[in-house]
């Protein structure tokens, strides 16, 4: 049985390398050097380990919470997010001179979800 505080650590270094991973590929984004520079692969990998980390951690804090049957809304407000955080790397390649509008979006939206996981508010 893993300990919550495991979850949590793990969850926390997950989304450390997804913004990571954000950051590096907007900057090569915003650089015009995204598609053929040969950190970009380094950057996905990050970039979807990350988000998978992120998704196995968060339900196993979910699980060491007794929530196993049925998901709160600020749970589904965080996977909202998860699903956003995830395809903006995409968004990213294919709009890089909207970089600027992406990078706010994304932290906005990362400081949504920590807020949401912090105090666990319901949104129904």
């Amino acid at each position: 049985m893993i300990p919550f505080e495991v979850y949590k650590a793990l969850h926390y270094v997950a989304v450390f390398a997804v913004v990571l991973a954000l950051g590096g590929a907007g900057f090569l984004g915003f650089t015009d050097q995204l598609r053929q520079h040969p950190w970009r692969k380094a950057a996905a990998i990050a970039h979807g380990v990350g988000i998978l980390l992120i998704l196995v951690s968060g339900f196993g804090m979910l699980a060491r919470l007794g929530l196993t049957s049925g998901l709160p809304s600020w749970v589904v407000a965080k996977l909202g997010v998860l699903v956003f955080v995830g395809v903006s790397l995409i968004l990213i390649k294919r709009l890089p001179k909207t970089m600027g509008v992406w990078m706010l979006l994304i932290v906005l939206s990362l400081s949504f979800a920590a807020y949401m996981g912090s105090f666990k508010l319901d949104l129904g």
